[in-house]
């Protein structure tokens, strides 16, 4: 269906797969998205604690922006040595966790019949996701590298090498991008963000966080007869 906030227009899609299992439940739907979405994702990024040597990988990545401590540190005490404002902080951080260990790497890319030559010591999920996708494709060859992309992306999160997928609602009307509710890993609140269909990056619709929490009086608006605008 057609939406409109009050600056854009976009595709509501609310009959698409990411939602039927909320529609069918039983339960209130923003329980079941508190249950099933939410807080798998936020409970996927509080398990996390980074060594010394994940946090120099950190450091490397993110230049002077970052300063490594000698300490195991939570997401939140990583987050808090990001020199960068939170909602680039946050895309960083969604873009490159889980850190993982070479081993488990190895592990991940044998499992999807991926012969990968070597791996840094630590991995970032970027990294893994365009190393295994890429000598697959390379291999095997593929119909369709979106559809690779997608089982890659599929089994690391069945194993806890990816975060939990964005909860798609549109089709943001610019290229590539799609509305979505994350799991912040910086807040760990669940965030509006555009992300690509596989939530391989993703940024948070900071310029629209006054639409939400109640400063700005313009309406959002929802046209119900497809129809008449098809």
């Amino acid at each position: 269906m057609l939406a409109t906030s009050p600056t854009h227009a976009f595709s509501l899609l609310s009959g698409r797969c990411f939602q039927r299992p909320g529609w069918s439940s039983r339960r209130f739907t923003y329980t079941w998205v508190r249950d099933e979405i939410f807080a798998p994702a936020r409970g996927f990024y509080e398990a996390m604690s980074f060594t010394s040597s994940e946090q120099r990988v950190l450091a490397n990545l993110l230049g002077g922006a970052f300063t490594p401590s000698d300490e195991l540190l939570s997401i939140e005490g990583v987050s808090e040595r990001i020199a960068l404002d939170p909602s680039h902080a946050a895309a960083f951080l969604f873009e490159v966790l889980p850190l993982t260990p070479r081993i488990f790497a190895e592990k991940a890319a044998h499992h999807l019949g991926a012969d990968v030559p070597s791996f840094p010591e630590i991995v970032t999920r970027r990294e893994l996701v365009e190393t295994i996708v890429q000598t697959l494709a390379r291999e095997n060859g593929s119909p369709s590298k979106e559809d690779l992309y997608g089982k890659v992306i599929k089994e690391l999160e069945a194993m806890h090498l990816c975060p939990p997928a964005p909860f798609i609602v549109a089709d943001t009307n610019w290229q590539d991008y799609f509305f979505a509710f994350v799991t912040n890993p910086v807040t760990l609140e669940f965030d509006f963000w555009r992300t690509d269909r596989l939530g391989i990056r993703g940024q948070p619709m900071n310029e629209w966080r006054h639409f939400f929490d109640g400063s700005a009086p313009e309406k959002w608006g929802l046209f119900l007869r497809p129809h008449e605008y098809s």
